[in-house]
């Protein structure tokens, strides 16, 4: 029985002598081994501004700038510790500020369409609708719209085109002999109209009265503003209010700006000259050669005309402009290109983070 009893006590000793054996070695094999490392990854390998190396040995976060904007750092790559390594934490993880840009394109034709009717008398709107849907523009600007006139059939003309191109239209009558009876400009859109409005201009006697049409737009989330007009064809002196009238209200407007027409003046007369102390001439910022639009079989004159204005942030700039092909009525159409572009102020991110073992 002594015997046993000393048995037990000899193996409890030997499992107690084991165990705090592989305790102790395990305190102190693990001292020699690293916790994983937590590293800042820099946004890019140059050095800071200045040529100037980060402290410590610790990186630069400054990234390399993109081909839209010029990113800046808010802050440094983390601070360094005794150990020499780099520590993050999330209240000072390293960010990077970029500008948010958005940009789209916007083509637009101003086209003074004749009422649509031939030399013949004829009514030939389905033609005009085809050339249209071949230009294939974003924004149309059109002179001498018919709405219910019995020369031309009765026809809702920007109904009948936005019907015909998928467009939204919107109509100024600047002459109105009844209800049904109404004669002057529309503006056709593929992007949503939010709102429109029609200003009469001044109209000496004499002559027909004239209008501003004036329709907001939306751009992929950008508003343009989008003006028309069709100013008066047998008075300079009438032109020349009618354009005084006009350039106050583009002036005032803050918004990026489209305004053309015909305005039955040539590029060196008081009116356009007038027109251009407001917007600028797309054809004289990137079209080639004369840009003559009237009389349309054989073109002698440019009295049609788009034009531009940045505003609210976004800037507008002309890619392209050309003389369209003949189409049924005696002017010919312009189109344009324009490019948009808007910032919305910046958006900042934080370095990525790795995890890297030694």
């Amino acid at each position: 029985m002594r015997q046993r009893v000393g048995d037990v006590v000899v193996a409890t000793v030997t499992i107690v002598a084991l165990v705090g054996g592989a305790v102790i070695a395990v305190l102190v094999f693990g001292q020699g081994r690293r916790a994983p490392d937590i590293v800042a990854v820099p946004a890019a390998t140059s050095p800071p501004p200045g040529g100037a190396s980060a402290a410590h040995g610790g990186a630069s976060a400054t990234p390399t700038p993109s081909s839209s904007a010029s990113p800046s750092p808010s802050s440094s790559a983390g601070s360094s510790t005794s150990s020499g390594r780099s520590s993050t934490s999330p209240t000072d993880s390293p960010s990077v500020c970029v500008a948010r840009h958005q940009q789209t394109n916007l083509s637009v034709v101003t086209f003074n369409i004749h009422s649509a009717r031939a030399q013949n008398g004829s009514v030939h709107l389905g033609e005009i609708a085809r050339a249209l849907a071949v230009w294939h523009p974003d924004v149309v600007l059109l002179q001498e719209v018919d709405r219910g006139r019995l020369w031309t059939g009765r026809i809702d003309m920007p109904s009948l085109l936005g019907a015909r191109l998928r467009m939204n239209p919107t109509f100024g009558d600047n002459v109105r002999r009844s209800a049904t009876n109404q004669y002057g400009t529309a503006i056709l859109s593929r992007y949503p109209i939010l709102n429109s409005r029609n200003v009469l201009l001044p109209a000496p006697p004499g002559t027909q009265q004239r209008g501003l049409l004036h329709a907001t737009i939306d751009v992929n989330g950008i508003l343009v503003s989008v003006y028309g007009t069709h100013l008066e064809n047998t008075s300079r002196v009438a032109r020349l209010k009618q354009i005084r009238a006009i350039a106050p209200i583009l002036a005032a407007d803050p918004r990026p700006e489209i305004f053309g027409g015909d305005l039955n003046a040539t590029p060196t007369s008081r009116v356009v000259v007038g027109a251009r102390s407001v917007v600028r001439d797309t054809w004289t910022s990137v079209g080639t050669g004369a840009g003559w639009t009237h009389p349309a079989q054989n073109p002698r004159m440019r009295i049609d005309y788009l034009f531009y204005r940045s505003g609210s942030g976004v800037s507008v700039d002309p890619l392209h402009a050309q003389v369209l092909p003949p189409v049924v009525s005696d002017h010919r159409a312009v189109g344009a290109n324009y490019r948009l572009a808007a910032g919305h102020g910046n958006v900042c991110l934080p370095v990525l983070t790795r995890v890297t073992r030694r």
